[in-house]
């Protein structure tokens, strides 16, 4: 997986651990540069300077490791929303979601051209 997603994710599950009320949706923005993270509840993300401060040092150090990229973190009622969720931290049931298909270093789409290409169609044959 990409560097930035690890990075981001490892510094989520800390402060999950630290901060157990507070849940994270990573994803894209409008573009594959932006990542935003909304945080839940907004009575935690609005008033935790400890979890404030900790994410200050962070978006700090992202953007001095990539500058060519931008990480935004929101409350669940801010106006800017996840539009491609990469993973959560702190629900119930997270979903990890997969980007372009591609699990295990390996093309799916691909994978699945190649097999198609392979069978026999014996619908066409009738």
């Amino acid at each position: 997986m990409d560097e930035r997603i690890d990075k981001i994710k490892i510094f989520l599950i800390e402060m999950n651990s630290q901060f157990k009320k507070l849940k994270f949706r990573c994803g894209y923005g409008s573009s594959n540069h932006t990542f935003i993270i909304e945080v839940k509840p907004l009575s935690e993300f609005n008033n935790n300077e400890n979890y404030a401060k900790e994410e200050f040092l962070f978006t700090t150090q992202f953007d001095i490791d990539y500058s060519d990229y931008d990480i935004i973190f929101v409350s669940e009622e801010g106006l800017c929303k996840v539009n491609d969720v990469l993973f959560e931290i702190g629900y119930e049931s997270p979903i990890e979601y997969k980007k372009n298909n591609q699990i295990f270093e390996f093309n799916y789409d691909d994978w699945v051209m190649e097999e198609k290409a392979g069978e026999i169609n014996y619908a066409l044959a009738a």
